[in-house]
């Protein structure tokens, strides 16, 4: 399991606990897992990709100037496609059964890998992500972008917090959910989970 918001002050310590819960003996709903975080150096720089100007995120309250540098997820992709995963699975005792996590800005970058690069995860866990980068245009080009390449039986769950906090986020998720249930080789799961907030709804 691959977390993009891998750091100690990120996700890495209350999803290892939740994995590793899940995973003792008398529990046994989870697979044993290697947990592999990758902590943060610039996530607004990795986790998008290239565009054109940022006039749109204005529109989401926030200022251009919050984005100093962005646009080079392709750069953070090749780094999991070429050096982590073959490090991993070289190094731990490891299958090719993976699963990537990532929540807002990390939820973009799961989708960019999935329409991409489809085959480096078997299972998508998508919760809030920030489909708004770019205008939505990975939601417009979704179709023309996706590549089944699938192992088989992908697996994607996606997850959206109270729509009332941010109803764009939340119609924006749903989309994604609806283009990927017309592919009949994904197994495709949504949840709303109206009692949470983009910041608590990742747990």
């Amino acid at each position: 399991m691959y977390i993009p918001d891998g750091g100690i002050e990120e996700d890495f310590i209350h999803i290892t606990g939740i994995v590793r819960f899940n995973t003792q003996p008398w529990i046994a709903r989870f697979p044993k897992s290697i947990v592999v975080g990758i902590e943060n150096v610039n996530r607004r720089r990795d986790f998008t990709f290239q565009v054109a100007n940022l006039d749109f995120v204005e529109k989401m309250g926030f200022s251009k100037e919050n984005f100093p540098s962005y646009g080079e997820s392709a750069n953070y992709i090749a780094f999991f496609e070429k050096e982590l995963l073959p490090y991993i699975e070289k190094k731990y005792k490891a299958n090719t059964n993976r699963t990537i996590i990532g929540e807002s800005l990390a939820g973009l970058l799961c989708t960019e890998i999935l329409l991409e690069k489809t085959s480096l995860f078997n299972t998508y866990i998508i919760i809030s992500p920030s489909l708004w980068w770019g205008d939505a245009i990975l939601l417009k080009q979704a179709d023309s972008l996706f590549k089944m390449q699938l192992n088989p039986h992908t697996k994607v769950f996606i997850a959206a917090p109270n729509k009332k906090e941010d109803l764009s986020m939340y119609n924006q998720a749903r989309a994604l959910y609806k283009l990927l249930k017309k592919h009949p080789r994904l197994i495709t799961h949504f949840d709303y989970l109206p009692d949470e907030l983009h910041s608590t709804v990742m747990h």
